[in-house]
């Protein structure tokens, strides 16, 4: 039997949760500006952002 799906990363992180995001136009808009501006997948923009405000938190809480 053929496998199938999405082959795993090679540094071994699964990605298997889901967020849904509900934006209003104008972040619709500051996304997609920044997702081309930085030649990045929406999702990648996203992620950086979560991380950021983690490492704010540790830095300054």
């Amino acid at each position: 039997m053929d496998k199938r799906g999405r082959p795993p990363r090679d540094d071994g992180e699964v990605k298997n949760k889901q967020y849904r995001l509900r934006l209003s136009d104008s972040e619709e808009s500051i996304l997609d500006e920044l997702s081309t501006e930085y030649g990045m997948p929406k999702a990648e923009i996203l992620r950086r952002g979560l991380r950021m405000q983690h490492n704010l938190l540790r830095h300054t809480g």
